[in-house]
């Protein structure tokens, strides 16, 4: 698994952690909480987390993904070119 993914999860992991300490969790997991939706929309230090996981998923791992097709296309071509000359 590459590191960023390791990263990825472990932010999950530590974000739901967080979360879960708080006294509205398990209400807003079953419907409408407005004292969750106050806290999403100001707190800071939410902001924050979300901020670090757009960062680690589209910074990097979307890149990865992007890498990742180019060179299974690449694959793909080689395959293709080596089957048609049999």
């Amino acid at each position: 698994m590459p590191q960023v993914t390791k990263m990825m999860f472990n932010k999950i992991g530590e974000n739901l952690n967080w979360l879960e300490e708080h006294p509205w969790y398990a209400d807003y997991t079953q419907k409408y909480n407005k004292e969750a939706v106050t806290f999403f929309h100001l707190n800071q230090k939410y902001k924050n987390k979300v901020t670090t996981f757009r960062n680690l998923q589209s910074k990097n791992y979307l890149l990865r993904l992007r890498i990742y097709k180019n060179e299974a296309t690449e694959l793909i071509k080689d395959i293709e070119l080596r089957l048609s000359k049999k």
